[in-house]
């Protein structure tokens, strides 16, 4: 009896024979398609967190989903049905980005974070209604999307990579010098505003 594979299709650059591969994630999509280029053009850190991310949430969603399943009326089964409703609203929220053309977020993570940001928000909104109950489900779709935020790279990082930078190319302009430390590191583990000022500090120097 025959089986049904799923098979990807990898585009290759122009000029270069196209061939089948069995993709089963998104990084491994990302890792097939960087056999076609060369060490310039290697996938990038924000590339690679976009694919674990998007590994990541469809995993988590399977496994909540059979959780709903297995486990009997109660709470524990509330949990998991609301990790399937913030996982499937965070899988929204990428899919949306992905149509939003120039104005999309290069890092996936910077979506998550817009997703806790509004939470946040709404946590504040609800206390200040006295409405607790609500003000405690945001919280608790707090938690479950805090699994999906990368760890923050501190300031002290952040500084060390931009004056290696400046070490090994002097004279770049400050667009330059952020354009490096984004091939370095994923977009969205980085405060801009907070790498903007160092980059501004060092390049004065």
């Amino acid at each position: 009896m025959l089986k049904t594979v799923r098979v990807a299709v990898v585009v290759p650059p122009r000029g270069l024979s196209a061939r089948f591969d069995i993709i089963p994630s998104s990084l491994a999509l990302i890792k097939a398609q960087a056999r076609w280029y060369s060490a310039e053009h290697q996938p990038t850190p924000t590339e690679i967190g976009n694919a674990k991310l998007r590994d990541k949430l469809k995993s988590d969603l399977k496994a909540a989903m059979i959780k709903v399943k297995e486990v009997e009326k109660g709470s524990i089964q509330d949990q998991h049905k609301l990790s399937v409703s913030v996982i499937k609203s965070l899988i929204s929220d990428i899919s949306y980005n992905g149509k939003a053309g120039n104005n999309a977020q290069p890092s996936l993570a910077a979506v998550v974070q817009k997703a806790y940001k509004r939470r946040e928000d709404a946590i504040e909104q609800f206390n200040a209604a006295d409405r607790p109950e609500l003000a405690e489900k945001e919280k608790l779709e707090l938690q479950i999307i805090e699994q999906y935020l990368p760890k923050p790279i501190d300031s002290s990082e952040m500084e060390a990579i931009v004056k290696r930078i400046l070490e090994q190319t002097p004279g770049l302009d400050k667009g330059k010098i952020m354009k490096s430390v984004f091939e370095e590191v994923d977009q969205g583990a980085v405060n801009k505003k907070t790498l903007s000022e160092i980059v501004s500090k060092l390049v004065k120097k």
